[in-house]
Parts: structure tokens; C-alpha cells; sequence
């Protein structure tokens, strides 16, 4: 799997088409996930919130690796400090991995998902175990 970039109206057509999903104002940044063949299989959305904080979508399947390069993107390069997500309550194994990946549970948001509760989570630059500091103080990928 690869991230790429630079396709937004392509990603945002397979993202309508795939999963029914229309953006009213277009995300800060939009990262295609390809696979190996090179097809799209996947995409990650950044909506900015305020200054140095964010909002984390993802459709598809995110390996390890993509998720490290896109807490380096969010965290380094674009330089947010703290990054939120929503995962249904019903999709248990996103959950899961959220858990995995190092987000901290914030608690429930009652009927965000048409009639189905949303479980909230965050993670901030320095709580992100994805990447490390270094002694001048900048973020740089860990290893």
C-alpha cells in the first residue's frame, strides 16, 4: 500500500461512489491509498477545526505503515498538534485498532452517525508513539 497525493477529484469520485460520502467544503488535505497494482483501494481526509488541530477520516484499509506516514504528515509536516476521530459503534475492529494506534477514547457522541452513536478519540503530537522527538525538539518519524 502507498499514500498519494494530488488526485483529489479522482479520490473525492471514489469515495461518492464507494461509500456515498460528499464533502460540503473540501478537507485541508486528501491522501489516496493505493495498492500494490496501483488502484485505489482506500483515502484519508484532514479537516482542519482551529489552528494546529484536526479531524482524521479514513475509508478503507490502513496498514501500519500508512498510518505512521500520515501521523508524520499531520504532526510534522502540516504541524497540528492534536488530531480527533469518530468511529460508529458498531465497527468494532476500527475501534479496536484506534486503540492500537495509539488514540486516547474521549467518550460518545450521541446520534452522530444517523441514529448511531459515535465513540470519539483524539492524540496529540506528543502522545503519538509513532513518532519520536529529537533533541533540538522537532518531530521526526520513529523508527
Amino acid at each position: 500500500m502507498n499514500l498519494v497525493t494530488g488526485h483529489e477529484p479522482t479520490i473525492l469520485d471514489w469515495l461518492a461512489r464507494t461509500h456515498g460520502i460528499e464533502w460540503v467544503n473540501q478537507p485541508a488535505l486528501i491522501l489516496g491509498i493505493v495498492d500494490k497494482g496501483g488502484v485505489l483501494c482506500g483515502c484519508i481526509a484532514l479537516e482542519q477545526r482551529n489552528v494546529g488541530a484536526g479531524e482524521f477520516h479514513v475509508w478503507g484499509k490502513v496498514s501500519n505503515d500508512i498510518a505512521k506516514a500520515v501521523f508524520e504528515i499531520i504532526f510534522s509536516r502540516i504541524g497540528w498538534r492534536r488530531i480527533e476521530c469518530r468511529i460508529s459503534r458498531k465497527n468494532k475492529a476500527v475501534r479496536r485498532a484506534a486503540l492500537r494506534w495509539g488514540w486516547k477514547f474521549e467518550g460518545i457522541a450521541r446520534g452522530y452517525f444517523a441514529g448511531d452513536d459515535a465513540f470519539q478519540y483524539s492524540m496529540t503530537a506528543s502522545e503519538c508513539r509513532w513518532l519520536r522527538r529529537v533533541g533540538n525538539g522537532q518531530i521526526t518519524e520513529s523508527a
